[in-house]
């Protein structure tokens, strides 16, 4: 892949991850753990049930100035699991990246990339709005240097709410599984700041974004 997508094809499937992956539950199994990202719904209390609920928000930024392309995105995501009799767990993460490339010239500018827990995210009302403020250390991918994206983002959904439902049903000799999830997600703008302390790259306004929240759980009995 051409280094100049690496970031913006990472970003992109991060968020697929978060829609589709972090609220898909399996009860007791490190293979979903693995699949989703802010920990999942894993019961480590030998209860039958797991639920699990959340927000999360993406955006993705491009420019064309003088030879030098820029692709930036940054992609949030917080959840509340249960495993009664176990006290609820919540999870925080925002991952972003920065691609910069020089088709004139042909080299890579940077290549930045990083994950954090250090944020503050508020999703309002149904999906209208979002607020994310956070830093989270990055590393650049061809030079190894280290350094920070600030980030400081208002969310303002817009035009109708999308809903998916997702019920799943399995039954074999000694075995009982039911899943269910319900997730709404809603086009958005995101305006602000995310900046290296040098460039804000959420000065030109958003390719895409998306404010999403979903919830689900599963039951499983074994006998």
């Amino acid at each position: 892949m051409p280094r100049k997508s690496r970031i913006l094809a990472l970003g992109l499937a991060l968020a697929a991850v978060v829609a589709a992956g972090t609220f898909t539950f399996i009860h007791n199994s490190p293979a979903a753990h693995a699949g989703g990202t802010g920990g999942g719904c894993i019961s480590t209390t030998g209860a039958p049930v797991c639920t699990v609920k959340g927000n999360s928000a993406f955006a993705e930024y491009e420019s064309f100035t003088d030879c030098v392309g820029t692709q930036a995105f940054v992609n949030v995501s917080d959840q509340v699991s249960h495993n009664p009799p176990a006290a609820s767990n919540t999870s925080l993460g925002v991952f972003a990246g920065v691609s910069q490339f020089d088709f004139c010239a042909g080299t890579p500018i940077k290549d930045l990339f990083g994950q954090s827990s250090d944020a503050t995210f508020t999703v309002n009302g149904s999906l209208d709005a979002a607020t994310l403020v956070a830093s989270i250390p990055v590393t650049d991918f061809d030079s190894g240097a280290t350094g920070t994206l600030t980030v400081n983002l208002t969310f303002q959904g817009f035009g109708p709410i999308s809903q998916q439902i997702d019920s799943n049903h399995f039954r074999t000799a000694g075995f009982l599984l039911n899943s269910h999830i319900n997730g709404d997600s809603r086009a958005a703008r995101a305006s602000g700041t995310l900046s290296d302390g040098v460039t804000n790259f959420a000065a030109s306004p958003t390719a895409f974004a998306d404010l999403a929240a979903n919830k689900g759980g599963t039951l499983l009995i074994s006998h």
